[in-house]
This record gives C-alpha cells, sequence and structure tokens, in this order.
C-alpha cells in the first residue's frame, strides 16, 4: 500500500507540475522537473519505477525548459528582459536553456559513444507502456535544435536537426503505428503524407480509441489545422477544426469531469487555435530579437556554448532492446 501511495504521489505531482506549464508557468514548472530529475540516479537503473519515472521527469525538463525560453522570447517580453544584462528575464532564459540542454546531454538516449547509447535506450524502455519513449525522446531533441538553429544559427546545430530528421522519417516509416511517429510525420513530412498520417493517427489515437489522449489529440489537431490553413486545404482544416470540437464535447459529457476541468480543457483548445493560428504572426514578430538574445547568451559565460557542443557531438541513439542507430 505504501509503495501505490508512493507511484500515486509522483504521478500527481507529475500532472500538477505539466498544469502548472498549461497556466502559463514554463519556467516555474521546467525548475521542478529539473530538481525532481537531479533525485533519481539515472547511472544504475535496476528497478523499473525508477526507470518510469526519470523518462517522466526528464522530458518535462527538457521540453518545458524548451517551451520557456520560446515564451520568454515574445516581444514584448524579450525587450524589457534584454535591457540589462542581469535582468532577471534575462538571467531565466539562460537557466531554461541550460535546464532543456544539460536534459538532453546527461538524460536522454543519445550519446557520442554507441555503447552508451545503448545503455540509455534500454533505460528509457519501460517508460510507456504502449509507446516508444525513444521516438518520443527523439522528437523532444529534434525540436531542440529547431529552437537552437534559430538562436545561434550554428552550422554543427544544423548538422545534427539535419541528422535528427533525417532518422526520425526512417523511424517513422519503419512503426507506421506509432504515435511519435505519426505526429513526427504531421509535423514535418510533405504535405500529402503528413494528411496521411494525420488520418492514422485519428483512427488509431482519436477519440473513440482506448488511448485517448485529450490533450495530444488537440496540439495535434491544432498544429495540422495551421498546416492545412497555410496549405489553403481548407476542408482539412474544417475537419480539424470540428476534431478539435468532438474534443470539447467528449470533455462536456464526461461525468467523471468537473465543471472546472470541462471550463479548463476548452480554455486549452482555445489557447492552441490562438497559437497556432497566429503563428505566422509571432515567428515574423520574435525573430528579430534572437540576435539579441544570441549575444546576450554567449557573451555572458561559456556554460551554454559548452552544452551546445557537448549535443552536436552525439552520434548514437538507443531504441531500446540494444538497437542503436546512428546519426548521419
Amino acid at each position: 500500500m505504501l509503495f501505490e501511495n508512493k507511484k500515486e504521489k509522483s504521478s500527481q505531482l507529475l500532472n500538477e507540475n505539466y498544469q502548472r506549464h498549461l497556466r502559463g508557468d514554463s519556467h516555474g514548472a521546467a525548475v521542478v522537473a529539473t530538481t525532481e530529475l537531479q533525485q533519481i540516479n539515472h547511472h544504475d537503473f535496476t528497478d523499473r519505477d525508477t526507470a518510469i519515472l526519470h523518462g517522466e521527469w526528464a522530458r518535462q525538463a527538457l521540453v518545458l525548459g524548451a517551451a520557456a525560453v520560446k515564451k520568454g522570447e515574445q516581444p514584448l517580453q524579450a525587450v524589457e528582459s534584454l535591457v540589462s544584462k542581469e535582468s532577471a528575464g534575462l538571467q531565466n532564459l539562460k537557466q531554461d536553456l541550460l535546464i532543456a540542454l544539460q536534459t538532453a546531454n546527461d538524460h536522454y538516449p543519445l550519446a557520442d559513444s554507441e555503447m552508451e547509447a545503448s545503455k540509455r535506450g534500454d533505460f528509457w524502455q519501460p517508460v510507456y507502456a504502449t509507446k516508444s519513449a525513444q521516438i518520443e525522446a527523439l522528437r523532444d531533441v529534434f525540436h531542440l535544435t529547431l529552437l537552437l538553429d534559430k538562436i545561434f544559427d550554428d552550422a554543427a546545430v544544423k548538422k545534427l536537426s539535419g541528422g535528427l530528421r533525417e532518422l526520425l522519417f526512417k523511424i517513422a516509416e519503419a512503426n507506421p503505428k506509432e504515435s511519435a511517429a505519426l505526429v513526427f510525420l504531421t509535423e514535418e513530412a510533405p504535405y500529402e503524407q503528413a494528411q496521411a498520417a494525420y488520418d492514422d493517427f485519428m483512427r488509431l489515437f482519436g477519440p473513440e480509441s482506448e488511448e485517448y489522449n485529450p490533450d495530444r489529440l488537440m496540439v495535434v489537431s491544432a498544429r495540422f489545422l495551421y498546416r492545412s490553413l497555410i496549405q489553403a486545404n481548407f476542408q482539412q482544416f474544417q475537419t480539424c477544426f470540428d476534431d478539435l470540437l468532438a474534443i470539447h464535447h467528449r470533455n462536456k459529457e464526461n461525468p467523471k469531469l468537473s465543471e472546472a476541468q470541462r471550463s479548463e480543457g476548452l480554455q486549452k483548445i482555445k489557447r492552441q487555435l490562438f497559437v497556432n493560428l497566429t503563428r505566422p504572426f509571432q515567428i515574423v514578430a520574435v525573430s528579430p530579437q534572437y540576435a539579441n538574445l544570441r549575444a546576450k547568451l554567449t557573451t555572458d559565460d561559456q556554460k551554454i556554448p559548452l552544452e551546445i557542443h557537448k549535443l552536436t557531438k552525439a552520434r548514437f541513439v538507443g531504441l531500446g532492446g540494444g538497437r542503436v542507430e546512428e546519426i548521419a
């Protein structure tokens, strides 16, 4: 009973921290995640539940750290935070970026040696019962490299990002029913292939599936809604919008949810719609700020450049069961 209570408490803390991110405090959530992660022995996993907890906190630390950097680069916030070299805003941005980088370097299933990558890949094996944690992790690092490329415009980062993208396509094609693989294809594949992947994702993981996850589903639907808008595919745009409405209606009809939870679910959908429909304007607005941020982050100290260099040296990815793939 004590063991079950400990597991339940850990799950509750993970969920509460992610909700903190969804409410807007990604910086605070990233700090909590890395603090929890540092308390877990990640060098010698002999306990399955420890390995699961490690993977969950590692993903929160990297993803939320990167999200906090993106949020910190909103135009008005960026201007305020970068006025002073020692401003709280800049210090938070540095901390968030370091959290993401150090988590990728120290905890994720990629390394500069095949043996280390294999060991890490096996550690990630039990994190999710029905899907590949290693593919999820590879997507996390790929998205981090896209952010790093925007900020630093670094040749080594571009090479790593391209290699990860190519490897993810290879893995996705070999795992056509893996949720993370399908999500990657909806984001990165040519539009027709992405549309097929979206249809497969909705069929396998949509509202009627046993693995239905409303938070993930709304993110995927809203992102592909954006791609459909860019492609002027208004029929698919309407389909994605209807899929988002279906999530809302399912929440409304769920007797297990309180009125506050239903309202929160609707707000999440609205937030996803806003983020994706205004994305073109956000990209144009924030891009000039990255040059300022780049200068500040690379002249203050060498921690961030050193972590970036360490990340770009990674050549192998562990996929569990002793399988290792090389990054081109």
